[in-house]
């Protein structure tokens, strides 16, 4: 993991909506992992559209429990309510 990155305009919303450092280096590492991990997912959501989508949610993988890493999003302008739906990371990408 890259000593600083910086931060997205979205990734600072996000964190903000989280009440979370906006700051790269003040994020702990599980922090900087998954800002990172919420945009590549959205990110691939917009290629795959060809439209803006917005985060509404995320769940981090735990091998533990046999949880998967769960991304929640909706097109922007859409209803979060009526049209969220979830970005799973697959063993060969994402799958929504």
């Amino acid at each position: 993991m890259k000593l600083f990155k910086k931060l997205t305009d979205r990734q600072i919303e996000i964190l903000k909506s989280k009440n979370l450092p906006t700051s790269w280096l003040k994020l702990s590492s599980i922090q900087k992992e998954s800002i990172t991990a919420i945009e590549e997912m959205l990110e691939y959501v917009e290629a795959k559209y060809n439209k803006k989508f917005c985060y509404n949610g995320y769940t981090r993988a735990n091998a533990f429990f046999g949880d998967d890493e769960v991304l929640y999003t909706y097109a922007e302008g859409s209803d979060p309510a009526t049209s969220t739906f979830s970005v799973e990371r697959a063993k060969d990408g994402f799958k929504d």
